[in-house]
């Protein structure tokens, strides 16, 4: 689940930007920055912001030496 102002602010710019249509993939178009977000470690303190979790998710060192979230 996203963040109640992210999914906000995104279908706002979205659906200014584009209009209805836009405001249909807003979500989708978020959801996959949030994935992307989730994957690239310099990208993680997007990715909890992202999140609805109460508290942000732990990281942990991977076998291949990146940095990841525990989910």
């Amino acid at each position: 689940m996203a963040h109640t102002v992210a999914v906000f602010v995104t279908l706002v710019f979205w659906g200014w930007l584009w209009g209805i249509a836009g405001a249909l993939m807003a979500m989708p178009f978020l959801v996959c920055l949030k994935l992307i977000c989730d994957n690239i470690a310099p990208l993680l303190t997007l990715s909890i912001f992202l999140s609805s979790a109460a508290e942000p998710f732990p990281l942990v060192a991977h076998s291949d030496g990146q940095a990841g979230a525990v989910k």
